[in-house]
């Protein structure tokens, strides 16, 4: 069964390539009709506020998906893709 979804992975840093950044979070966005990849639509907003909380929201198709965590947490805590991969915890 194929999975009608869109998934953001949003990264933290300068690096070209992802895993040389630093994994923030992600957001998945569900239920969208089956049609060919080109033919889907969805927007992704990020908005980081004054306290720190880093906000992603996900639309199309009529649907929404909000998804919010403290980016100064994050920052300092988050690993970095390739220590995640490489069973780092």
């Amino acid at each position: 069964m194929c999975d009608h979804s869109a998934y953001f992975q949003i990264y933290q840093g300068e690096r070209i390539s992802a895993d040389k950044n630093h994994f923030i979070m992600d957001v998945k966005l569900e239920g969208l009709p089956k049609k060919r990849a080109e033919e889907v639509k969805a927007t992704l907003e990020i908005e980081l506020d004054a306290n720190g909380f880093l906000t992603a929201v996900v639309r199309g198709w009529g649907k929404e998906v909000t998804k919010q965590v403290n980016f100064n947490e994050k920052k300092t805590t988050g690993k970095m893709i390739e220590d995640i991969k490489n069973g780092n915890n």
